[in-house]
């Protein structure tokens, strides 16, 4: 039988999977996302133990975790999963930084500072999977990749539809762009990024280190992590293009011109307010969405995705149903619905969270309207911390339920 343990690591996500001994996996502990590093994780793993640790996405809730994994305990990880397109939105976030006169910003120093912080965590992590010769293998998750009959990935999708930006611009267009919004370091980096993709066109790379390294730009080698895992199929055949991720990159500027444009002119409170909100909802809509099915209660691992990546699940007819449901960001009613919540049909809401307030908020998550909608549908509310509302719990943790597939870890 497989076994989920739930980590109260406070506003945040881990979850250790021991799979089942029929699993391709067997002999591994996998763990998804490391929480924000306020706990110890690394205690619970055994000195048997080969780690597969799959990051969902950016946040720091996520990747903090990572602290602990020092010495016999870094050695132990044997492979570590990335969601596709983590590199092009760290390159995003550092993009945002070059924008004219942002760094300067009285008002922008909070944005500042979280961007450079996904960055800093980003090269932390690069660091650690590339500083030693024989260290773990990384690889990237994307929608249809299955590691093996029982673990399933449906989110990122290979390749976001949408405009070709690139392929409607010129050499020209695009450096008369980046050196009006963006600093020269940025804009000189960019451009010859979104050259050098160009003129790939669709060229398949066995590895980004074959693209990125073939031009010097410290801004973007700095911070791309490269998959070093020698795959008999490359991304099963369906090897996404160095072209297409630079779209995307190229996507969100183009999808956020105008605010950029305002930001470089004359940054103000709401207008940094929305870029980073376009940024954050950008991250989680790449966020890495896992299923796992084992014993006949399959799990949703939903880190923190939006609306729109269960949507577009849904629309495709993807299988997403589920025994187990872990809550997308802590419990959010801004990543969940009761159409999408119908859809998956849980039998069990998994809420890891420290009733923490985001922003002007004046409900913490998980949010109210969340619980009633789990409540009314009869699904049993599973929580790291009792959820409090007005001083008072109205889910209380002690009341988990015995579950020999499932347990919480203080």
């Amino acid at each position: 039988m497989a076994r989920y343990e739930i980590f109260n690591v406070g506003q945040g996500d881990c979850i250790f999977i021991r799979p089942c001994k029929e699993c391709d996996f067997n002999n591994e502990l996998m763990i998804i996302d490391l929480g924000e590093g306020n706990k110890d994780i690394t205690s619970n793993i055994k000195s048997s133990d080969r780690v597969h640790i799959f990051l969902t996405h950016h946040d720091i809730d996520h990747t903090g975790g990572f602290r602990y994994f020092i010495g016999d305990k870094f050695k132990q990880i044997k492979e570590i999963t990335l969601p596709l397109y983590q590199n092009e939105i760290t390159l995003i976030a550092r993009t945002l930084l070059g924008i004219k006169g942002v760094r300067s910003a009285k008002v922008a120093a909070g944005l500042v500072k979280d961007l450079e912080d996904i960055i800093s965590n980003q090269m932390y992590l690069k660091n650690i999977v590339e500083r030693e010769f024989e260290g773990p293998e990384v690889t990237f998750a994307y929608q249809g990749k299955y590691f093996c009959n029982h673990i399933q990935c449906l989110n990122p999708p290979l390749q976001y539809s949408g405009i070709d930006w690139l392929g409607a611009m010129e050499e020209h267009d695009i450096e008369e762009l980046l050196s009006d919004l963006f600093d020269y370091d940025t804009a000189r980096a960019l451009k010859v990024y979104f050259v050098m993709a160009k003129s790939s066109g669709q060229q398949r790379f066995r590895n980004s280190n074959d693209y990125i390294r073939r031009y010097d730009s410290q801004i973007i080698e700095s911070i791309y992590i490269h998959e070093n895992k020698q795959l008999e199929d490359d991304y099963n055949g369906e090897n996404i293009s160095e072209y297409a991720k630079a779209n995307y990159v190229m996507r969100f500027i183009q999808s956020n011109l105008l605010l950029i444009k305002e930001i470089s002119n004359n940054s103000n409170k709401k207008n940094i307010t929305k870029i980073y909100d376009n940024f954050i909802k950008t991250t989680h809509d790449a966020c890495m969405v896992l299923r796992f099915d084992y014993d006949n209660r399959p799990m949703l691992a939903s880190g923190d995705a939006t609306k729109g990546v269960f949507r577009r699940l849904i629309d495709e007819k993807q299988v997403i149903s589920a025994y187990y449901f872990k809550m997308p960001h802590h419990g959010s009613n801004k990543n969940i619905n009761k159409k999408i919540l119908q859809e998956i049909n849980p039998k069990v809401a998994i809420i890891s969270h420290n009733n923490r307030f985001f922003g002007k908020a004046k409900d913490s998550h998980p949010n109210i309207e969340v619980i009633e909608m789990l409540q009314k549908e009869n699904i049993k509310i599973v929580v790291t911390n009792d959820v409090i509302k007005n001083n008072v719990p109205i889910v209380n943790k002690k009341d988990n339920l015995d579950d020999k597939m499932i347990k919480v870890i203080d």
